[in-house]
């Protein structure tokens, strides 16, 4: 609240919301703009200083995006523990421009829309803001701050893509994510109770060489660096165990979710059905 005092910009507002958690504060976030488009980021993260600029250029250029996401770039690898929380993570989808839909399915994903690693993450994530309100917003019983402790960028995508709305990934719209310089950033069961954050480089988009369709943009060398060194250390010393604290993130999953959603509602809270409406029965046609 200092910060944005300081700051003394009319235009920069601070809301204070005493409920934990990320989706409580992104759904206050939601309740709280007049504007067409919000966009979303965490507090550790460092936006480009043309981040709003690009992100509000790809909803122009194309007006069937309700939702674009882009690359979340580690600030600086300069430790074990930072190396092994940018492989864990692998937050970066590449540099090409991409399309979502259900009208057009991706080739390099078996699952779609079920690709937790495919569409960007809420560290980096802009919206239309009524298809956001109409979706309901973001599930509270998941995310930091909750039982679940993640996943609820990832349901959010899913449940747009099958309402059918179009998600964009856009490449020169980029975040720098700091991760943590300590032994807990490395922590095989972190973040990883409830939704799977990521499958194995599922659907990961590679970026193409100097001069192909998937190319930085000018001023993107920086970002291009980073992704070059996260791709040769990614792999390397992820800490014992991690497989198994995996398998057993995903075992406590529904139990965590089923508990937080019960906690959720008994706040206030917003949560999603667990299953979509019915669509309204077909008209008979009697023929006279």
């Amino acid at each position: 609240m200092t910060a944005v005092h300081e700051l003394g910009d009319p235009r920069v507002r601070y809301v204070y919301e005493p409920r934990r958690g990320a989706s409580v504060g992104r759904n206050r976030g939601l309740a709280e703009v007049a504007t067409a488009l919000v966009a979303f980021t965490d507090d550790d993260t460092e936006p480009d200083s043309g981040w709003a600029t690009r992100i509000a250029g790809a909803f122009a250029a194309d007006p069937g995006l309700a939702c674009v996401s882009g690359p979340v770039l580690a600030a600086r690898l300069s430790t074990a523990e930072e190396l092994v929380a940018d492989t864990a993570l692998a937050w970066n989808k590449g540099f090409e421009r991409r399309r979502f839909s259900l009208d057009d399915p991706p080739a390099d994903s078996a699952i779609f829309p079920f690709s937790p690693g495919l569409f960007g993450i809420g560290a980096n994530l802009a919206v239309r803001t009524e298809v956001a309100r109409a979706a309901g917003g973001f599930d509270e019983a998941l995310g930091p701050g909750s039982p679940t402790h993640g996943g609820e960028d990832c349901e959010f995508l899913v449940r747009l893509v099958l309402g059918g709305h179009v998600l964009g990934y856009e490449p020169s719209a980029w975040v720098w994510h700091h991760h943590r310089p300590s032994p807990d950033a490395a922590r095989p069961d972190a973040g990883l109770r409830g939704r799977p954050r990521r499958l194995p480089d599922e659907g990961r988009a590679r970026p193409a060489g100097p001069g192909g369709r998937g190319q930085a943009p000018p001023g993107g060398r920086r970002a291009a660096a980073a992704d070059r060194r996260a791709r040769e250390q990614r792999g390397r010393g992820l800490p014992a165990g991690a497989n198994r604290a995996r398998i057993r993130g995903l075992a406590a999953g529904p139990w965590a979710y089923l508990r937080a959603r019960r906690a959720a509602r008994r706040a206030g809270g917003r949560v999603p059905p667990l299953a979509p409406p019915a669509p309204p029965p077909a008209p008979i046609v009697v023929a006279g």
